[in-house]
């Protein structure tokens, strides 16, 4: 049908549904002088909890930077 289409390698970090979380969530992001490209928000249907979705350039590096900060990477 002539579309294009592109698989986009993203990060899933699920956070608990308080207030200030997103923000603690950027701020560590920050702190490591990190860049999200683009963000999103999702659910995980089974804990009900939020699960904020986004794209960087290094993807393995975030991953391990959260982890180590005791975030949930999915």
């Amino acid at each position: 049908a002539d579309y294009l289409c592109k698989l986009i390698d993203v990060l899933g970090v699920e956070v608990a549904d308080e207030v200030g979380n997103l923000n603690e969530l950027l701020k560590a992001l920050s702190d490591s002088n990190v860049s999200a490209e683009y963000i999103y928000l999702s659910f995980n249907r089974d804990s009900g909890k939020p699960i904020m979705v986004f794209h960087t350039e290094d993807i393995m590096e975030v991953r391990s930077c959260l982890k180590s900060r005791g975030y949930t990477v999915l």
